[in-house]
């Protein structure tokens, strides 16, 4: 059985340290390592608290992190979806007689 404040000593250390550094290239033995335990006790510690291995929570922030910028509008506009670029721009090609942005003609 884990207890509850070894876990989240381990987790209170490596978690900033990883949120810093979601950039990077990370391996479970690196960030065992920087938490100074071992590959097990990390996934047992990362498992117990979040639910998931230590790459899948880091794979959850990186993606997070990728979101936000998508999600805010800096000049008020709605963002227009790809779907509805393609869109446009189909009708804009029908409109001039050409043919469709992706019906594959060459």
């Amino acid at each position: 059985m884990i207890v509850e404040h070894e876990t989240d000593r381990v987790l209170a250390q490596i978690l900033p340290w990883l949120s810093e550094h979601l950039e990077h290239e990370l391996t479970v033995d690196g960030i065992s390592e920087q938490a100074r335990v071992s590959r097990r006790t990390l996934t047992r510690h990362f498992r117990s608290h979040t639910g998931m291995a230590p790459l899948q929570w880091v794979l959850s922030q990186r993606v997070h992190r990728a979101q936000r910028p998508l999600e805010t509008e800096d000049d008020g506009h709605e963002r227009r979806t790809d779907r509805d670029a393609v869109r446009d721009g189909n009708r804009s090609e029908r409109e001039s007689g050409g043919e469709p942005a992706d019906s594959g003609a060459a």
